[in-house]
């Protein structure tokens, strides 16, 4: 719970993102994690590090596993519950990967500082000669 407490006190950065909901948005970022350097999400947090809270089942956590894998190619973050003054909330951790471009939607997505951003025809191609 102190590393929670810690993570909200920081500014979103190439390595750390707040989503308020889980969707598309969150499963770009979470791919562009896996391009770039890794990363957390908390999600149920909204862009000043606030925690809204967000409504939740045990079975949204497999779903949300099972889109993130499903939409990504077969990522497997860590995902884990939490509750913050009475507030659930959600942290996603990703690892970078070893296999880039993680392509999501048909598209790959990189962090650039706080930004989600699609990765240019340049881009894809050192990713894929990288590799």
């Amino acid at each position: 719970m102190t590393q929670i407490l810690d993570i909200l006190r920081k500014e979103e950065s190439e390595t750390l993102e707040f989503k308020e909901s889980f969707g598309r948005e969150a499963v770009e970022t979470i791919s562009a994690f896996a391009n770039t350097k890794g990363g957390v999400l908390l999600v149920g947090v909204n862009d000043k590090g606030a925690v809204v809270g967000i409504h939740s089942t045990k079975n949204a956590l497999k779903d949300w596993a099972n889109q993130i894998s499903q939409v990504t190619g077969g990522l497997h973050p860590s995902i884990e519950a939490f509750a913050v003054k009475s507030k659930k909330m959600v942290m996603i951790q990703v690892d970078e990967n070893r296999i880039k471009p993680v392509m999501c939607h048909g598209r790959a997505f990189i962090r650039s500082g706080s930004t989600t951003r699609q990765m240019t025809i340049e881009e894809i191609t050192r990713c894929v000669l990288a590799n």
